[in-house]
C-alpha cells in the first residue's frame, strides 16, 4: 500500500482513538493508529436477540460502527492532506454499508466525504483505502459505517487497519 494513499501521521504521535457512535462491540481501537497495516481494530454489528441455546442471532438494522482518531494536543493537519482509513468492510448475506469519512477541527465538522454504498456483492473482500484529499485543516477523523443486515448467526464485523491523516 502506497504511503501516498494513506499517510499514517496519526500513528505514534500521541493520538487517541475512541468509539464515536453507537458501537455494539469491538476490540483494540488503538490498533487503528499503531503504524502497522497488519493489525486492526474490530467493530461489530448489533446483537438483536439471544436466539436459541444452539445459536445466537445477530442483526444490524441500523448500527453505526465508527471510530474517531484525534491528534495529540495542539497538533493539526493542513488542507491538502489525505484523511480517512484503511478498512475491510463486513461481509455476509445481504449486508449493506454506507461509508462516510468526516474531518473535524477543535470538535467542529470541517468536511464529510461519501465513501460509497456497498452490499454483499459490491463490498471489497480485502482491505481498501477510504481516504480523501482535504480542503480544510483538521485534527480529528471519523471513519463511520451505517450497517444493516438481516437476522443471522453471523455477526457483521468491520476491521479498521490504520487511519490516514
Amino acid at each position: 500500500m502506497a504511503k501516498a494513499e494513506c499517510p499514517n501521521q496519526f500513528a505514534n504521535s500521541g493520538s487517541r482513538v475512541s468509539a464515536g457512535g453507537i458501537m455494539q462491540g469491538g476490540s483494540d481501537p488503538q490498533k487503528a493508529v499503531d503504524g502497522n497495516f497488519g493489525s486492526s481494530a474490530l467493530l461489530y454489528g448489533a446483537a438483536a436477540d439471544t436466539g436459541t441455546d444452539a445459536a445466537e442471532i445477530y442483526s444490524a438494522p441500523a448500527s453505526v460502527l465508527d471510530l474517531v482518531v484525534t491528534a495529540a494536543s495542539g497538533l493539526s493537519f493542513p488542507a491538502g492532506n489525505r484523511a480517512g482509513a484503511v478498512a475491510q468492510l463486513a461481509s455476509g448475506p445481504a449486508v449493506q454499508q454506507q461509508v462516510t469519512v468526516i474531518t473535524y477541527l477543535g470538535g467542529v465538522v470541517q468536511e464529510a466525504f461519501d465513501g460509497g454504498l456497498y452490499n454483499s456483492i459490491t463490498a471489497p473482500t480485502s482491505s481498501q483505502v477510504f481516504s480523501y484529499l482535504t480542503t480544510k485543516a483538521y485534527d480529528s477523523v471519523r471513519f463511520s459505517i451505517l450497517l444493516s443486515s438481516p437476522a443471522s448467526t453471523e455477526r457483521p464485523q468491520v476491521k479498521v487497519y490504520e487511519f490516514c491523516g
